[in-house]
């Protein structure tokens, strides 16, 4: 699924670069979110959300993109029940990520809006025994996924 078979992700171009280039925002309104997020001490990101100015999908594309990794939706993914029963709800809801299928034998494929966590792909590559692999979904996918654990 994801390009990269890592535990460690390494970003590419900064995130408001990405946005623009993929035609999300223009150059001028992002430069103006970024100087408002570093006056704020916050995520520009949630910025450009709360402002309307693009939507969690194409958050999680950007983000997605940034890093060199695969976005999915809940449209397109259909998650291996036992990769996602691997490890507790809670150890889940903690890290923000789930586990949604294998890669091959020994690499996870795991859900997550934030794939720089690397404290979550590591607590995750130590809990299963396998190499972690994220892939990006959108906030309100992982928040569905989280829930269908505690079902």
């Amino acid at each position: 699924m994801a390009t990269e078979s890592t535990t460690r992700i390494r970003p590419g171009r900064l995130l408001g670069d990405v946005i623009v280039s993929l035609g999300f925002c223009d150059r001028e309104t992002v430069e103006d979110v970024v100087r408002e997020a570093r006056t704020a001490g916050r995520p520009m990101g949630q910025l450009l959300l709360e402002q309307g100015l693009i939507g969690s999908d194409q958050l999680a594309v950007a983000i997605a993109e940034r890093f060199g990794l695969q976005y999915v939706s809940l449209e397109t993914l259909r998650p291996d029940l036992a990769a996602m029963q691997l490890v507790s709800p809670q150890a889940l809801r903690r890290l923000q990520a789930v586990p949604v299928g294998m890669r091959d034998d020994q690499t996870l494929l795991v859900a997550m809006v934030n794939p720089s966590n690397v404290l979550a792909i590591d607590d995750l590559a130590m809990l299963t025994d396998l190499r972690v692999e994220p892939v990006v979904v959108a906030p309100e996918d992982l928040e569905t996924l989280l829930r269908r654990l505690n079902r």
